[in-house]
């Protein structure tokens, strides 16, 4: 469950909140671009950034192109150009993207979307965790494998009585998150 959101026309750059499914489930917020560079951004990182979103609006205006980098936590934006374009550089544990301002503020318009689809997500993930639980039982006590063909491992939860055939969190785990399902049934 989520959604994606493009920054740039082109779709090159896009933001993206979901929930990662697993025991726990959690809510994340990704930035990403068409090349697989992926920042996994924590909330609490995301709502630092959020706030800060004035101050890196300076930084970039700002005649002086040396400004210095703002760091939240180990997520770092720095300041700089190439070939005499203003980009703001993103960098998370050794992965970086590099943004325009444009790219930027497009980032920026989504705040309230992404802060209604959190909540939303919220909400879900105590269920999601329950029919996590519940469909791993029911694999566990299907002696389930790694081995084990997928489809009959999705008959096996679709014939259990957890499994809601109008419930669209039981219809997306069984579709998104089979391998995980099987994983934690056979650890």
């Amino acid at each position: 469950m989520g959604s994606s959101y493009p920054l740039t026309a082109t779709s090159y750059e896009y933001l993206e909140i979901g929930i990662a499914v697993g025991p726990i489930s959690t809510v994340e917020i990704i930035l990403g671009d068409n090349r697989g560079t992926q920042l996994l951004l924590p909330v609490p990182i995301w709502d630092a950034l959020i706030e800060k979103r004035e101050e890196i609006k300076e930084c970039v205006l700002s005649v002086n192109s040396d400004s210095p980098p703002i760091w939240i936590e180990e997520f770092v934006i720095e300041f700089t150009k190439i070939h005499n374009v203003k980009l703001i550089k993103l960098s998370l544990a050794s992965i970086s993207l590099y943004y325009t301002m444009e790219t930027l503020n497009n980032l920026f318009n989504h705040v309230k979307c992404i802060n209604l689809m959190r909540s939303q997500l919220y909400e879900n993930t105590h269920r999601i965790n329950i029919q996590f639980i519940n469909f791993v039982n029911v694999l566990k006590q299907n002696g389930v494998t790694p081995k084990t063909n997928l489809s009959c491992i999705a008959n096996m939860i679709c014939n259990s009585k957890y499994f809601d055939d109008d419930s669209l969190i039981d219809c997306e785990l069984l579709a998104c998150a089979l391998n995980i399902l099987v994983y934690n049934a056979y650890i």
